[in-house]
């Protein structure tokens, strides 16, 4: 593990960060499209491609990714933004904020549910 991005996941893996500090309910809400944002997906997608995915330190974030899975295998998207419940951009002209709507939250996402797929197929064969 000799690049940053490894070293990164080694060091909050193996000091439990997922565990310190007070609960962040945004981490928990998946949302797309992926910006400057983070979220139990994009943690476990970063841990999974740079890390071991095998590495028992994953265990809570990825049951927390299994529990959100849908009956019929899908994930939903939360928001656009887990911090912000309406979608909005600002437009610096008017110095307005107005909704932009790029698929629908609170419905099943093809996108997610494609990181989710992928990010649980990297752990099994790691397995």
């Amino acid at each position: 593990m000799g690049q940053p991005a490894s070293r990164g996941v080694e060091f909050s893996l193996h000091r439990k960060l997922i565990h310190g500090g007070r609960p962040y309910a945004p981490w928990l809400r998946l949302h797309s499209p992926n910006h400057r944002v983070y979220d139990v997906l994009v943690g476990l997608d970063l841990a999974t491609q740079h890390g071991d995915p095998a590495d028992r330190h994953l265990r809570l974030a990825l049951t927390i990714l299994t529990e959100k899975r849908r009956a019929y295998g899908t994930w939903l998207r939360h928001r656009a933004h887990p911090d912000v419940s309406a979608e909005t951009t600002f437009d610096p002209d008017t110095e307005e904020r107005k909704p932009v709507v790029i698929e629908k939250p609170e419905r099943a996402n093809k996108w997610l549910t494609l990181q989710a797929l992928r990010l649980s197929k990297r752990v099994e064969d790691a397995s």
